[in-house]
């Protein structure tokens, strides 16, 4: 029993659990070829053919703060009603971050590169539709249970980003 509870304490002390920043604003662009290189085994240069799509997804102005690029997340593409298929999330990268006068906009640039040999994961979907979600912290459930509790109230650094953050002082 001694090691399950130390191995439970490890879990409940240790483990990262993402939040995310949500979006349902969501524009899907047609297919774009690029390629990519790099070294195989051996050292000799090998090109990959790729297809991606840039997803637009509009955030709140006050989350812009806390993505960057190469910031990681997922496109949950809408289902159509009268589509069965089981569709899964597919991963995306952050490429661009509205900054300065364009920040108002909330538009962040995405990205999903897959294999060009491989079928089309936007294939069959609408282009207007779905969810975008970016991770943008890490929190353990040791923290997750003391905030719940209010035992530890740190909202001001890395809480959700709905809430508004205040402003002591001049």
């Amino acid at each position: 029993a001694v090691p399950l509870a130390l191995l439970w304490g490890w879990w409940f002390l240790s483990t990262p659990i993402p939040l995310y920043e949500n979006s349902i604003q969501v524009r899907v662009s047609g297919n774009t070829m690029t390629s990519n290189s790099f070294t195989a085994s051996g050292g000799a240069m090998r090109m990959q053919s790729l297809k991606s799509r840039k997803i637009i997804a509009v955030f709140p102005e006050k989350s812009l703060d806390r993505f960057a690029r190469q910031q990681q997340g997922y496109f949950f593409p809408e289902q159509a009603k009268d589509d069965q298929r089981q569709r899964g999330a597919i991963p995306v990268t952050v490429v661009a971050v509205p900054r300065g006068s364009y920040r108002s906009t909330g538009e962040v640039t995405l990205q999903a590169e897959y294999p060009a040999d491989q079928p089309d994961p936007f294939a069959g979907l609408p282009l207007t539709g779905g969810q975008v979600r970016i991770a943008v912290n890490r929190i353990t459930p040791a923290h997750l249970l003391t905030r719940a509790s209010g035992l530890h109230n740190d909202q001001e650094k890395s809480g959700p980003v709905s809430y508004a953050r205040r402003r002591t002082g001049p």
